[in-house]
């Protein structure tokens, strides 16, 4: 076989001795699969294309550090200017406070104009499914002075037709393994913040999009 001539398996070279008519039989028949083989050929190439395609899209992005602020001598850090992101990771490192407390964390849909801070704008969802309402998200379950971490994932933040979904250490520990967030509107800044002022620690914030 000639280098870069495709096997066709299906062809046959008539018999000298067949009629004219059968003859031409024949060679209708090679050419019908002839075409059906190529149909397939150009079948296969679309599917390989689709799926390096698709494969190229779920990909997603790495993390990458948008942000971060080591606050002392203030109880309330914002960050905004997210709107380029889907997801937010703000993570609190070595945090501590002068009298015992904890950082907690709200969210705001006009780039740091207002916060989000009725109760129902966040929702625990228990293992079980039952909804309770809150005011903030909570990095972690109990006050200290001495060095603290924690983290919350807000994931989908950019979405402006569905409710948003947030994630922590913290949140798989306590009985409520999910929070809600009801709004429609995409978040774009997350404040950070305390009832005591910050004496040590940094916050850094994450995004992919």
């Amino acid at each position: 076989m000639a280098v870069g001539v495709r096997p066709q398996p299906w062809r046959l070279d008539p018999p000298k001795d067949v009629s004219p008519e059968m003859a031409t039989i024949i060679s209708n028949i090679d050419e019908m699969f002839q075409q059906l083989f190529e149909d397939l050929h150009r079948v296969d190439q679309a599917a390989v294309a689709a799926t390096s395609s698709s494969s190229t899209v779920t990909a997603g992005s790495p993390w990458v550090l948008i942000s971060s602020n080591s606050p002392t001598g203030t109880n309330v850090v914002n960050f905004t200017g997210l709107s380029g992101y889907t997801d937010i990771r703000v993570v609190v490192r070595a945090m501590t406070f002068a009298v015992a407390d904890r950082p907690k964390l709200r969210v705001s849909t006009d780039n740091g104009g207002t916060y989000l801070a009725a109760s129902g704008d966040y929702i625990q969802i228990s293992g079980a499914g039952a909804p309770t309402n809150t005011t903030e998200l909570e990095f972690m379950d109990n006050n200290n002075t001495t060095s603290r971490n924690g983290e919350i994932l807000l994931e989908g933040i950019n979405m402006t037709t569905a409710p948003k979904m947030s994630r922590s250490n913290f949140f798989n520990s306590d009985g409520f393994n999910l929070r809600l967030m009801p709004t429609t509107s995409a978040v774009n800044a997350v404040r950070v913040f305390s009832t005591q002022n910050f004496t040590g620690g940094t916050i850094y914030v994450y995004g992919r999009v």
